[in-house]
């Protein structure tokens, strides 16, 4: 950006969106390649991350279901859970189960960044799929055919009252109702939860969040991890997965 190619500082920012239930400041834009530059008193920082916080973040619409037995919704809601068991990944399964063939020698970072990037968040986010048009959509009918039916319910069926903050946005694209419920659940968790947890510590330390993850000192990071992984627990009522990087 040439406005600010010659600036070495820049003013803080700090903002609560309420539409959206998370805070944004300098950093929350900021991009992941370069996050291993970030300094705290010049000493480096790592991020504590929720892997596949957002396919993760699914699993508390469960709650909302009402016409299903209380038993298949557990029984679906312990075999979506599965995928997000650590010793492989979120991604790289949900694309494996909705039959997404690899390209010639992709190993499994490039699949997974693949399948997050340029199938998973359409059809998370976007409107309803065809699940004969959707590889993922079919996958999900396929598997977790309760979680698809209250995904796109949320997508269709209006529940923001009309003095709600997102109201005009919904209003225009219905379907985006459901982003905003996910990133307030985000926000529950994040904010409302580790935020205040860390901040209540008899010696709290340095820290912000970058919507689902925490950055702070290395010393830091066992301690954040373990209070996040209690929030997370909290509201979802299933254990998430964390992993520490520069």
């Amino acid at each position: 950006n040439r406005k600010f190619k010659e600036k070495d500082y820049s003013s803080a920012i700090c903002r609560y969106d309420d539409k959206t239930g998370r805070i944004y400041t300098n950093l929350s834009n900021y991009a992941k390649d370069y996050r291993y530059l970030l300094r705290y008193k010049n000493r480096p920082l790592v991020q504590v991350d929720c892997s596949a916080c957002h396919p993760l973040l699914l699993l508390k619409h469960y709650d909302r279901v009402d016409k299903h037995s209380a038993e298949d919704v557990d029984k679906e809601a312990k075999k979506y859970h599965a995928l997000f068991d650590p010793r492989g990944d979120f991604y790289v399964k949900i694309g494996t189960l909705a039959e997404i063939d690899r390209k010639d020698n992709e190993a499994d970072a490039e699949y997974r960044k693949r399948i997050k990037n340029d199938y998973f968040y359409k059809f998370l986010y976007d409107r309803p799929k065809d699940p004969e048009k959707c590889r993922l959509t079919r996958a999900y009918q396929d598997n977790y055919g309760i979680l698809l039916e209250t995904i796109n319910d949320l997508k269709t069926r209006r529940i923001f009252a009309d003095d709600d903050p997102a109201h005009y946005k919904v209003t225009a694209k219905p379907h985006g109702q459901f982003s905003f419920i996910n990133f307030r659940l985000e926000g529950d968790i994040m904010i409302f939860g580790v935020a205040k947890d860390i901040l209540a510590l008899a010696r709290p330390f340095w820290f912000t969040t970058i919507h689902d993850c925490v950055i702070c000192q290395p010393k830091f990071a066992q301690k954040a991890t373990q209070i996040m992984a209690a929030n997370f627990k909290r509201v979802l009522g299933f254990r998430a997965y964390f992993k520490t990087t520069q």
